[in-house]
């Protein structure tokens, strides 16, 4: 882990992980109830993610993923190119 609760403009990624091909991939932790992944504000929360840790990091950020912990099935990717990406079955990117 790179950094926790990392202000990338006017949003956070809740944690920063530098993996080990050299690219940073963002976490952003949902422990309430949220109504799976087509829940429109937690994927336009996502996007803005994306796209400040872009401008902010460059090149080597890949992807804000959003971890829903209470339906885990439902998790999904924004890429920074603004692609979202459902992840099942323990599916990590």
């Amino acid at each position: 882990m790179v950094a926790s609760e990392l202000v990338t403009g006017d949003t956070a990624l809740d944690l920063l992980w530098l993996l080990r091909d050299g690219t940073l991939l963002a976490d952003e932790l949902k422990t309430g109830i949220v109504a799976g992944s087509r829940h429109e504000p937690t994927v336009q929360q996502a996007h803005a993610q994306a796209q400040e840790a872009s401008a902010l990091l460059g090149a080597t950020f890949t992807a804000v993923r959003v971890v829903i912990l209470q339906r885990p099935d439902d998790s999904f990717t924004v890429q920074r190119d603004g692609h979202v990406r459902l992840l099942r079955g323990g599916t990590t990117c």
